[in-house]
């Protein structure tokens, strides 16, 4: 839909853990479930690695189905299977991912995640709207995640990046397009339509009604970016 430049680098695919050949792969990569959540490693030294330990958590993913514990029953008929992916970073050794969340065909709150660690899984983060602008939106955040305190700086190319969403987003009621930007070059991360299982906790106890009224809980409906963004601002401008 978007363009393959936009995509990133697949280095393999697998129905089975045993057809993997790790000799084949480079020093970096990303392991990756093509359905649930978090199940994403990430290898950074594929010499290194423990293939016993690696080949049975991947069999794990292959033999349990992701969906039941929190009724995300969307991904229950996908077939899994296990994807390669290239390894991405920014010149600095971080990786900043912006997820436009976007409701009835039109993107309106971007959650952006900084000083960003996959392999630790730690990150920070803050919410803005379409025009990146920063918005009274805080999260609960505990562990290894936390509310990002250094600017909010908007991305080259986001522009362009606004294009992409609303091309991704259009067909769908509610949908989370997430994108990477690697010092001006686009880069499709997923669609998500169950953010977190739907079980964020805010600092304001009205967060969770307000970001829902900004949703028309009908498939056929669309709104305009110019409501939502007047709505945004409503409810959580500063």
């Amino acid at each position: 839909i978007i363009g393959e430049e936009y995509l990133i680098p697949l280095l393999g695919k697998w129905d089975s853990v045993s057809d993997i050949n790790f000799d084949e792969l480079p020093t970096k990569y990303v392991l990756k479930s093509n359905t649930g959540s978090g199940r994403i490693i990430v290898v950074s030294d594929n010499q290194s690695k423990d293939l016993i330990v690696l080949k049975k958590k991947l069999d794990m993913w292959q033999r349990i189905p992701f969906g039941y514990n929190g009724m995300e029953i969307q991904y229950l008929p996908i077939v899994r299977s296990i994807i390669a992916e290239q390894y991405i970073e920014e010149m600095d050794g971080n990786l900043h991912d912006y997820k436009f969340h976007c409701f009835n065909g039109a993107p309106a709150l971007v959650e952006f995640m900084g000083e960003r660690d996959l392999v630790n899984h730690t990150s920070s983060e803050i919410w803005c709207d379409i025009n990146f602008e920063p918005l009274n939106i805080v999260e609960k955040l505990e562990g290894s995640f936390a509310n990002y305190s250094g600017e909010c700086k908007k991305p080259q190319n986001y522009d362009k990046m606004l294009e992409i969403v609303r091309t991704l987003c259009k067909p769908f009621m509610y949908v989370r397009v997430d994108l990477y930007n690697l010092e001006g070059k686009i880069l499709f991360g997923e669609l998500t339509f169950t953010p977190d299982n739907g079980l964020d906790m805010w600092e304001a106890k009205d967060t969770d009604e307000k970001i829902g009224n900004l949703l028309i809980l009908d498939v056929d409906a669309r709104q305009s970016e110019e409501n939502l963004l007047k709505q945004v601002r409503e409810y959580f401008g500063n």
